[in-house]
């Protein structure tokens, strides 16, 4: 069991993320248990499920004002 984490590439494969890693799977080996629509509601904040807490924390920082020297590195 896990969560899509993105959606269908060119061949098919999804990123799917089980026990904190992320893998990549094939359509044909998906099936979908519960929809994203049941599970979160809509104002949830993804970030929380797939981003680390440093991540969380510097993207909040920089929201409410500049800190030099702080940058945030996309995370896959």
């Amino acid at each position: 069991m896990g969560i899509v984490y993105k959606g269908p590439d060119e061949a098919g494969n999804y990123m799917v993320q089980v026990k904190e890693e992320k893998q990549t799977v094939n359509h044909k080996r998906l099936t979908l248990q519960v929809s994203a629509n049941e599970l979160y509601p809509e104002d949830y904040d993804i970030d929380i499920i797939f981003k680390s807490k440093e991540y969380r924390k510097k993207k909040h920082q920089l929201g409410r004002k500049h800190v030099e020297g702080l940058t945030i590195d996309e995370e896959e």
